[in-house]
């Protein structure tokens, strides 16, 4: 099975899950996020805005400012190119040509060594590995970064393994509703 055969598969699942049984699992995914380490620890966090059945990052983002811990968000820039900008609250954000809430501010965030990535995927394998849409993005933005990177998704969404190429950047934790994997 090829990448866009297992995006398609995957994101079909996703979006059949009710909306009480999301509900449930992204509080799940948001308590084993807010135990690890790292998380605790973080000053400031790098983030996605969730979008569609995506895991929820939006308690993340006011759990964050909650915490004073500065959030940066990802805007697109051009081809299989981001940046991410520093956003005080959730009124710095607008919705994309896509629908995708993006920053408006241009407040540019460089990551310091050792800051906490939470990344998109839809399906992860328990060798760390990640399937995200396609463009690129994050294995473009993240290669060579010295950064926690953390992705989050529902339990159904990590097999056993993936097939990978060398530019696909590796997970240091995949967090579900049900498990911790590291």
């Amino acid at each position: 099975m090829d990448k866009n055969e297992i995006r398609r598969m995957y994101r079909q699942k996703r979006d059949k899950v009710d909306e009480g049984s999301k509900q449930a699992a992204d509080a799940a995914i948001l308590t084993q996020l807010y135990e690890l380490d790292e998380y605790l620890a973080a000053k400031e966090i790098f983030v996605y805005v969730s979008y569609g059945s995506e895991a929820d990052t939006r308690g993340i983002i006011a759990d964050a400012f909650k915490r004073k811990k500065r959030v940066a968000v990802p805007k697109i820039v051009g081809k299989a190119e981001m940046q991410f900008l520093w956003i005080d609250g959730f009124s710095d954000l607008k919705p994309n040509k896509l629908g995708i809430l993006e920053p408006v501010c241009v407040n540019a965030a460089l990551p310091p060594n050792g800051a906490l990535f939470i990344v998109p995927g839809l399906v992860f394998s328990e060798g760390m590995d990640r399937v995200g849409y396609g463009g690129g993005f994050y294995d473009a933005y993240l290669t060579g970064l010295d950064v926690v990177k953390v992705g989050l998704c529902y339990e159904f969404q990590v097999v056993k393994r993936l097939l990978c190429e060398p530019h696909d950047v590796k997970m240091n934790y995949i967090i579900t509703d049900k498990n911790r994997l590291m």
